[in-house]
């Protein structure tokens, strides 16, 4: 059966999606390369990245609020256009030759907090502009946008872009998101409109008015709680050990600095796989789904730990990336669609919230690990913990959890 043809409005939410993911895909790159040249610490590098995640479980909740209170799209924009600014400044410091680490730190929170809000706004249009009947093809495409740009071009012309001047990859990052300001501006207002709770929801106000609200209803949801559980755990184990890639491309592997960028993009193969066939998974249980991630995890990093190669780096990139893509969709629609419209930027914001502190505390204690002991350590140590959690999971998820009908 043909899949039916998504909306004019959605189309533009995906190419501003698709922009600012190319944005940050060039930025991926372009901050530890920067970093690298400042320092051979991987602690350090690992604080530049955690730097980053911070701001996640900081403000992941006030921007779920903002997104539940004031219109979307230009909640989105005017976030955009701040970031663009924040890099152009960022590109005048480097070509004044002042970056350190401390600074590249500083714009990581920055540039972090500002992301919160945009991606928190941003995923919330979504539900607004296409029929829930079409949430898993719309989402599939946007996991395809970003793992194109955060992964597959970006990196790759990120590090290129390094190759030709230290500030060229900002200058061009603060020119995207300019442009993804500009393509939203055709859409129709979105404030979130009032919907009735489902029962047994009654402590939940029906205003919009309070930011806890939807820490309050994902803990009433158990499906959510589930999903929120596992992609915490996920993006935590991902994180002890992806910070320090570009340390392994250099270090261990051998690589010049523009190779980190395409190894990235070479890894984005099976995401952009993964990406496309997410939807058929959306009948799966979510026991079955988390446990088949949470395998391929395990046996990737073992695997990749026990054996360093450029081979190895980009099969365990290709693998963990597909899993990634599926995990995404599978969790970004769930959300959407067991959360009402005008709950599901605080929904959104208290899962980001939760989500990006176990990231912000797997990429410190990897970069830990390998600071005492190796990176191939953090690896199998990652490998490890994704491996010894699938018992866990399994007894811990209901068997009839599912996330294809509102609770």
């Amino acid at each position: 059966m043909a899949a039916a043809v998504l909306p004019g409005p959605y189309r533009r939410v995906l190419g501003a999606s698709a922009l600012s993911n190319l944005s940050d895909g060039i930025r991926l790159a372009a901050f530890p390369l920067l970093a690298v040249t400042l320092t051979t610490s991987p602690f350090q590098v690992g604080l530049v990245a955690t730097a980053g995640l911070v701001p996640g479980p900081l403000f992941g909740l006030w921007a779920g609020w903002l997104s539940d209170r004031f219109d979307r799209r230009l909640l989105t924009q005017a976030t955009n256009a701040m970031r663009s600014i924040l890099l152009l400044g960022l590109a005048a410091f480097v070509l004044s030759g002042w970056a350190t680490i401390p600074l590249l730190m500083v714009a990581a929170f920055v540039l972090g907090a500002t992301e919160v809000l945009a991606d928190n706004s941003l995923s919330t249009l979504v539900p607004s502009v296409v029929d829930s009947s079409q949430l898993e093809q719309a989402n599939s495409r946007m996991v395809a946008s970003e793992i194109l740009g955060n992964e597959f071009i970006g990196p790759a012309l990120g590090s290129v872009l390094f190759g030709l001047g230290l500030a060229v990859p900002f200058i061009s990052n603060a020119g995207l998101l300019a442009a993804s300001v500009l393509l939203l501006a055709g859409l129709p207002m979105l404030h979130p409109v009032s919907e009735v709770f489902p029962p047994g929801h009654a402590d939940i106000d029906a205003d919009s008015g309070r930011m806890r609200d939807g820490l309050v209803y994902l803990s009433h949801s158990q499906p959510l709680r589930s999903v929120t559980m596992a992609s915490a755990l996920l993006i935590a184990i991902d994180g002890a050990w992806f910070a320090l890639l570009v340390i392994l491309n250099k270090s261990v592997l051998g690589h010049p600095d523009f190779a980190f960028g395409f190894l990235l993009a070479g890894g984005a193969v099976g995401g952009l796989a993964g990406s496309f066939i997410a939807d058929r998974f959306s009948g799966l249980q979510l026991r079955h789904v988390t446990v088949g991630v949470f395998a391929t995890m395990a046996i990737s990093l073992i695997g990749l730990g026990s054996r360093p190669t450029t081979m190895t780096t980009v099969v365990v990139l290709i693998t963990t990336s597909g899993a990634f893509a599926v995990w995404n969709v599978f969790a970004v629609s769930a959300r959407q669609r067991l959360t009402p419209n005008h709950l599901l930027g605080r929904v959104t914001g208290a899962y980001k919230t939760i989500v990006l502190a176990a990231a912000a505390v797997g990429t410190i204690l990897g970069a830990l690990t390998a600071e005492i002991a190796s990176i191939q350590i953090s690896l199998l140590v990652a490998g490890s913990l994704a491996g010894a959690s699938l018992p866990l999971l399994w007894l811990t998820i209901e068997p009839a959890s599912s996330v294809n009908r509102r609770p």
